[in-house]
């Protein structure tokens, strides 16, 4: 911001760690494929489902947490499937995981403005 860029800050997808199952029983998460022949334990991410109830509480939760941190200039950057292939490739499914993310941003900041990179799966 001082040398006059605006910057993109992380934002959430629905990546969580695994310990979530134990503390949310019956929360609704996917694990990814192992990603390029690397053994799983070091690849495979837990994804929480954009359906779930608890998706944009705790997404609102890191916006508002990371703003808090570093402020914001209201842009973020989220790859949902950035190199991975979705849970399903059916287009609702697509529809509802972008409006979840979208959501979860615009709780914690009605400015919000999504930026998405090229290549996403």
């Amino acid at each position: 911001r001082a040398l006059g860029m605006t910057p993109v800050l992380s934002g959430f997808s629905g990546h969580v760690p695994a310990a979530l199952e134990r503390i949310k029983p019956g929360i609704k998460l996917t694990t990814s494929a192992s990603w390029g022949n690397f053994n799983a334990s070091y690849t495979q991410v837990r994804l929480l489902s954009p359906t779930d109830e608890h998706f944009v509480p705790l997404a609102e939760g890191y916006y508002k947490l990371q703003t808090e941190l570093m402020g914001t200039d209201h842009v973020y950057n989220v790859d949902t499937f950035n190199e991975m292939n979705p849970a399903s490739s059916d287009p609702g499914y697509l529809a509802n995981t972008s409006a979840a993310v979208f959501q979860g941003m615009r709780a914690a900041d009605p400015d919000a403005i999504w930026l998405m990179q090229g290549w996403l799966f």
